[in-house]
């Protein structure tokens, strides 16, 4: 047995086989099988591999939608909602909700997440910490936080000290050194 032959046994042995293609196991069907090419190793797998045909609405709903594979006949079953935009849900709420168009079945309620989400553009909010904003939504009167990438803080002249230059915040009192 050469090296080469030895690196291929051990790759199977690990579980690295040399796959061949895939092949249908009957006409008719959609189960598919592959071997491995290597001499000495008698591994297979198999997988099914239908071929679906497009979604067409059907049945007592009116989102009821069907497929059918074209090779083995299988067929697949599931709603297909045609969704609206999401709209608030009135006008002194930020909460979205969209309905279907065939339908009209009502999806999950999106709630607002950030100040985008509340229509709020960040300089509408009042700095309140170096940190971030917190201000009141005109819609919903909820608070909303607006956290900033970095800090803002408001740093005063550079002084000497006996640890070094250091400056401090006007507003948060925080402390940099040089």
């Amino acid at each position: 047995m050469g090296f080469m032959d030895f690196i291929r046994e051990v790759g199977c042995n690990v579980g690295l086989h040399d796959w061949s293609e895939w092949v249908y196991v009957s006409a008719g069907g959609c189960r598919q099988s592959s071997k491995c090419t290597r001499k000495k190793c008698k591994e297979a797998r198999e997988q099914l591999a239908h071929s679906w045909s497009k979604w067409i609405y059907c049945g007592p709903g009116p989102c009821d939608a069907r497929r059918t594979c074209e090779r083995c006949g299988s067929e697949e079953k599931q709603a297909i909602h045609n969704w609206d935009i999401w709209k608030r849900e009135s006008p002194v709420s930020c909460v979205q909700v969209r309905f279907c168009r065939r339908c009209d079945l009502k999806d999950r309620e999106r709630t607002p997440k950030s100040h985008e989400d509340h229509d709020m553009r960040p300089e509408d909010v009042p700095k309140v910490t170096c940190y971030g904003r917190l201000g009141k939504c005109p819609r919903c009167s909820a608070w909303v936080a607006v956290p900033f990438h970095f800090p803002q803080h408001d740093w005063g002249p550079w002084m000497e000290s006996p640890k070094g230059r250091i400056r401090n915040c006007g507003s948060c009192k925080e402390t940099e050194r040089a």
